[in-house]
């Protein structure tokens, strides 16, 4: 299984469905279920489903957004 390291607190908020979205440096292939390890520790903390990855510009970023979860 595949695993993304992560720091406190964003760990912790992933875990609790407050944090939806992770933003990285780089674009992942990887999809299905990825082990949560907490940053430092090397201790697996959860699992996710990786079910998508996109590329964001910088202007993207900046501007605000509105995300909705059904």
């Amino acid at each position: 299984m595949k695993g993304l390291i992560i720091k406190s607190p964003w760990i912790e908020l992933i875990l609790a469905g407050k944090k939806v979205w992770e933003i990285r440096g780089s674009n992942t292939t990887i999809r299905g279920l990825v082990a949560l390890i907490k940053s430092g520790t090397g201790t697996i903390v959860g699992e996710v489903t990786i079910v998508d990855s996109r590329k964001l510009s910088l202007k993207s970023i900046k501007r605000p957004f509105l995300i909705s979860i059904l």
